[in-house]
């Protein structure tokens, strides 16, 4: 696994709905799990569920 992941939530994203984001939350699930600190920037256009998919992903772990 590369040292540094930049995830870009801009492409084919729908205006309504989250879907097709399984290879970003496996990269944020990844990092989550690693043992060592991670830096994480989620890069993309207002309005494609960035914050939602964080958010979402952290709820399910016992990060918060």
């Amino acid at each position: 696994m590369d040292k540094y992941k930049i995830i870009n939530l801009s492409t084919t994203m729908s205006t309504t709905t989250i879907i097709g984001r399984d290879a970003e939350k496996k990269i944020l699930q990844e990092m989550l799990d690693s043992r060592e600190a991670e830096l994480i920037a989620v890069l993309g256009r207002r309005r494609v569920g960035k914050t939602f998919s964080c958010t979402g992903l952290l709820r399910a772990s016992a990060c918060i």
